[in-house]
């Protein structure tokens, strides 16, 4: 009976090993489906993209040259010092030539609530006809020295004559001789009724001959402490100023609108667009100033002429990219630049390109809208 039961669970242990076999697929068999081999599913696994390095910026190569008065490129350095000039600026004078290729304009007042400009340019080959021209002023001459510039003007007042004598400095005047041929009266200006002060003109090709005269050859050494910038306000707190309106006189407003598109102030006066007669274009400028100090009426002249303090210390305003800064200027002689600061005394960076420097008494304040 033992050898019985034994051989039956034999028998069964047997049985079930064979049916757990024949459940069971060899590891490398391939299953079928409707009666076609499939191939085996594997999990799909994408392997995670390596990080893209990131270039590494190539910095623009510093050109040879920069203007000085500027501070862009330039092909090549110049040859001569910078010229300015003293542009008639009087409602009957208007419309002026030559100023929208100025690299720096200083306008402040004459006689009367009149002002007049002083056009500086790094390289006087890229203007064709400037004018009108007039007579100079003693502190327009301070200007002109502090860029080392040649001063090219037609006459002067007392105190200008006196400081172009005692300084010995070399200018190019409409009423000399020597550069009688440097300027011209303009005929159409003549038939169209202007008066004869505001007919007198030069040329580049007038200019250039006189540098040539003058032999005032370039001097890169010479530093006009302007620093210059492509993002000058990265970083600095400031206001914003898309609108300035500079009451020079109650004769003479300046407005300046800025444009984002270019990144410049439109420049207005009298009413309407400040265009360049000879290239019909509004003159633009990157760069602002209101610089604030004493401007006094000088005894006894009869003209209504103007002292204008230009050495010392003052305040001012910084006007770029539709914003504004407080600003400090000083000067420590005629002939020294003008030297800008932040009001804490870090130095005044401008944006690369053209500047409107207008000087006012102290006692006025910008409009800014």
């Amino acid at each position: 009976m033992k050898r019985v039961c034994y051989l039956l669970s034999t028998a069964l242990l047997l049985i079930l090993i064979a049916l757990t076999f024949s459940t069971c697929k060899p590891k490398d068999e391939v299953p079928e489906e409707n009666g076609e081999p499939t191939e085996p599913v594997m999990a799909t696994v994408s392997p995670s993209p390596a990080a893209t390095p990131r270039p590494t910026p190539t910095p623009s190569p510093e050109p040879s040259f920069r203007n000085a008065l500027t501070g862009t490129a330039l092909d090549v350095a110049p040859s001569y010092r910078p010229i300015a000039v003293m542009v008639n600026n009087i409602r009957e004078a208007q419309p002026l030539y030559g100023i929208s290729k100025a690299d720096i304009i200083y306008e402040t007042q004459a006689e009367g609530g009149i002002t007049r400009l002083l056009a500086c340019f790094e390289d006087i080959t890229t203007v064709t006809v400037i004018g009108s021209i007039r007579s100079a002023r003693d502190y327009y001459i301070d200007l002109a020295q502090g860029l080392n510039a040649i001063f090219v003007h037609c006459g002067a007042s007392p105190q200008a004559t006196s400081a172009i004598k005692n300084r010995g400095l070399n200018t190019i005047d409409g009423l000399s001789g020597t550069y009688a041929n440097t300027f011209y009266r303009d005929s159409g200006r003549k038939a169209a009724g202007y008066a004869t002060e505001h007919q007198l003109f030069t040329d580049v090709e007038r200019l250039t001959a006189a540098e040539d005269k003058l032999n005032a050859v370039y001097d890169a050494k010479f530093d006009n402490s302007l620093k210059f910038s492509d993002e000058p306000l990265k970083g600095v707190k400031t206001e914003a100023a898309a609108k300035i309106t500079v009451k020079h006189s109650g004769y003479k407003s300046t407005l300046f609108e800025y444009d984002s598109a270019s990144s410049a102030y439109l420049v207005s006066q009298f009413g309407k667009a400040m265009n360049d007669a000879d290239t019909d274009e509004q003159l633009t400028v990157s760069n602002v100033l209101v610089l604030k100090t004493s401007i006094t009426n000088v005894p006894g002249d009869t003209s209504g002429r103007v002292a204008v303090k230009l050495t010392g210390s003052g305040d001012g305003t910084f006007y770029c990219q539709g914003k504004s800064l407080p600003v400090k200027w000083s000067k420590k002689d005629s002939a020294s630049p003008f030297v800008y600061t932040q009001a804490d005394g870090t130095p005044l960076v401008l944006l690369r390109g053209k500047t409107y420097i207008n000087i006012v008494a102290n006692d006025v304040t910008p409009v800014v809208e």
